[in-house]
This record gives structure tokens, C-alpha cells and sequence, in this order.
């Protein structure tokens, strides 16, 4: 299963990609599953608060650009 970390970071890089503040880009995600069922491995579940990367837009296109290469 998918973490809330993960699902943040695609979040914020499709947000950056697309350069719409909309939820993830402004692209349709359809999750679907018993998101109660299993927790997902060596991450924090959905229904679980997530921390947020970066208030600053300089830093959060840094640290995107340097995990694409």
C-alpha cells in the first residue's frame, strides 16, 4: 500500500511539473483499496497527519531538481 509520505511527494512534484497549486498538478488520481486494511510498509498511513516538506517554493524546486538529477 501506498504511505502518506509517498503519496505527499507525488503531490508536490506533480504541483511543481505541472506549475498548478491545484492538488496534485491538477491531474485525476483515482486511489481505491481498504486503506484501513494493511499499514503500508515503513511509512505513515493515510489517515495519519504528514509534515510538510517546504513552506518555500526556491527550496522545494531545489530539493525536486536535485532528486531528478
Amino acid at each position: 500500500l501506498l504511505g502518506a509520505e509517498l503519496i505527499a511527494e507525488i503531490n508536490q512534484l506533480l504541483r511543481f511539473i505541472k506549475e498548478d497549486s491545484c492538488p496534485f498538478g491538477g491531474v485525476i488520481l483515482i486511489l481505491s483499496g481498504d486503506f484501513y486494511q494493511l499499514p503500508p510498509v515503513q511509512q505513515t498511513p493515510l489517515y495519519m497527519p504528514v509534515m510538510p516538506y517546504s513552506r518555500t517554493k526556491k527550496s522545494t524546486e531545489q530539493q525536486y531538481m536535485a532528486r531528478l538529477g
